[in-house]
């Protein structure tokens, strides 16, 4: 396995990891893309690597092509992983993990292959009929020693070795039992993290998730409506906000009922996740109404503090509940528009409204300064 990188003038660069037709046979369900010599890896197989999305990357397509996947996937190598093709020790770093991910499906297709054999013997004499036993005869080999099996010819060797049979074997047992367990870990490390990233998308999903709120029957008959605006869960509650009241220079006017508005429509709670977003005046097509505080987003200005976290139905309510009751009276000192009706209260201010007498308090008045 080798990577080609290369560079001319002011044309992209490209590299491109090839593979020869020997070292091909495990990958069979990898993207490969052939060449005179054997087969050069795809997009895909880059992605499978790095565990990569590879559907925007034109998987088909082999970094030498220049197209525009193979670039942006240069590009998130650098950004995500680190892996600098245009740097020797990038292009290094790139390599060590593709032979690491290649070892390892290795190790996973040997684990996963099957082989089997399954013999009877075939009894074709007498019962009475004794046993012949051969006695081979005593002889001396000379090497090199050929041996026929199954079809295949082998040639055996003398070796160094002095040990004793037992000992000789226990050390190649011991030694291939701890290859195999080396091999084992490197399997079971490629499936520990295959596993991780799964479980770590998974939680993302349920994390992003939108989970609807527990709505009794109870909640259906009193009007309230619940529906999902982008990441947001909205609580719909049926309002009539007829706007009576004015404050003005810190006291409360009354507005005459000829000068009085009404709108009618839903208040909507705005959620996202359990935290507080906002409260809209929406009419029965789910279209803003425009209020004296509402402000550009489509949000009212409250004069309330909302509750940092919505955690039931109940809380959503009682808090749409109080919100109904603070629409009732408009805010001169801090109004964010004027409507139409509005307007004509300002325009008509001494016959528009009058002092409420419940709530108005004359402030004493403020003592004169002696002239020196």
């Amino acid at each position: 396995m080798r990577l080609i990188y290369e560079k001319k003038g002011l044309a992209p660069p490209f590299f491109v990891i090839e593979l020869d037709y020997n070292e091909t046979g495990t990958f069979i369900e990898l993207g490969l893309g052939s060449y005179l010599n054997g087969y050069r890896l795809t997009n895909s197989a880059i992605c499978e690597a790095y565990g990569i999305d590879w559907q925007p990357f034109h998987p088909h397509d082999a970094f030498e092509s220049g197209c525009d996947g193979s670039q942006r996937l240069i590009k998130v190598l650098k950004e995500k992983f680190g892996v600098d093709i245009h740097e020797r020790e990038g292009r290094e770093k790139l390599l060590q993990h593709i032979q690491s991910f290649l070892d390892a499906k290795i190790e996973l297709a040997r684990s996963q292959s099957v082989s089997d054999e399954l013999t009877a013997v075939l009894v074709n004499c007498k019962e009475n009929e004794k046993q012949k036993t051969f006695v081979t005869p005593e002889f001396q080999l000379r090497f090199p020693v050929f041996l026929s099996i199954e079809g295949k010819i082998y040639k055996l060797m003398p070796t160094n070795i002095d040990t004793l049979p037992q000992e000789f074997i226990k050390e190649y047992v011991e030694k291939e039992v701890k290859n195999y367990q080396q091999s084992l870990q490197v399997i079971i490390n490629a499936i520990k993290q295959d596993t991780e990233r799964k479980i770590e998308e998974i939680e993302k999903k349920y994390a992003d998730a939108l989970l609807m709120p527990e709505v009794t029957k109870e909640h259906v008959r009193n009007g309230l409506r619940v529906m999902l605006e982008g990441d947001c869960i909205v609580y719909l509650l049926p309002a009539t906000i007829r706007y009576e009241k004015v404050i003005y220079q810190g006291k409360i006017w009354r507005i005459n009922p000829e000068y009085q508005h009404v709108d009618e429509g839903f208040l909507a709670l705005y959620v996202r996740g359990q935290n507080y977003v906002g409260v809209k005046l929406l009419d029965k097509m789910l279209n803003i109404i425009f209020t004296p505080h509402t402000m550009m987003d489509g949000f009212i200005c409250l004069r309330i503090i909302p509750p940092q976290k919505i955690t039931s139905v109940d809380q959503a309510i009682s808090f749409l509940e109080k919100v109904k009751k603070i629409l009732k009276t408009v805010n001169e000192d801090s109004i964010v528009r004027t409507t139409p009706w509005y307007r004509r209260i300002q325009e008509n201010w001494e016959r528009a409204v009058k002092k409420d007498e419940e709530a108005w308090v004359t402030p004493e008045p403020e003592e004169e300064e002696e002239e020196v």
